[in-house]
């Protein structure tokens, strides 16, 4: 996070471009920890900040939404899943082991027996095994009720944010029915989810980029 005297802001990465993004950010907070300089103020509006992200980086602004709710007010997230969904065992899918290729990326599965794990990108892959009401209390679970300290921000911050979430009809990564998912998952945190959530799918899906290939 970049912080000032009134906010935080923050990026979240996805492609290249984020990436390097962060990486200016890494080098300027070290350049802070070796000079004892202080970043400049940012003018960012408290209680106003937003955090957005594609695919994979729309995965991590939620995890930031959820992580830092107090600050965050409102996401955007494009083809992206709930929140946990990419450790948590549902009862209709099948266990690997984790020597499989297709655990690679999944070293902890809760749920699962022990010696076993899940497909990396399972609520991808199969999003009609996923069961939404799983997800919810996972916050709790964490960090305790009441929240314990240094731990997430109690989820009762969520409850007044705002959310844009979108979907491509033609996505072969993120299909529609996992992302309608990350909808079903957000209605049930937001006290107002008829007004504070937006929805929509695009008639066509920007293609992901696959490691070595592009579907």
């Amino acid at each position: 996070p970049l912080r000032s005297s009134i906010g935080t802001a923050f990026v979240v990465a996805c492609c290249p471009r984020e990436m390097a993004l962060w990486r200016a950010v890494a080098v300027a907070h070290a350049v802070v920890a070796v000079t004892g300089q202080p970043l400049p103020k940012l003018s960012i509006v408290k209680n106003s900040t937003t955090v957005s992200g594609f695919s994979y980086g729309g995965d991590m602004a939620i995890q930031a939404h959820v992580a830092w709710s107090a600050t965050i007010k409102g996401v955007c997230a494009f083809a992206a899943q709930p929140i946990y969904c990419a450790v948590q065992r549902f009862t209709r899918e099948t266990q690997i082991s984790p020597t499989s290729s297709q655990a690679r990326g999944v070293p902890f599965c809760d749920g699962c027996d022990p010696g076993f794990t899940l497909a990396f990108d399972h609520c991808r892959q199969t999003p009609r095994v996923v069961d939404v009401g799983k997800l919810p209390d996972w916050p709790r679970r964490n960090c305790g009720h009441p929240f314990r300290p240094n731990c997430l921000d109690d989820v009762i911050n969520m409850y007044k944010s705002r959310v844009y979430i979108q979907s491509g009809t033609a996505d072969t990564h993120t299909p529609v029915d996992a992302v309608a998912n990350t909808f079903a998952w957000y209605a049930t945190m937001l006290a107002r989810p008829a007004t504070d959530i937006k929805y929509q799918t695009a008639p066509s899906g920007t293609p992901h980029r696959r490691i070595g290939s592009t579907v």
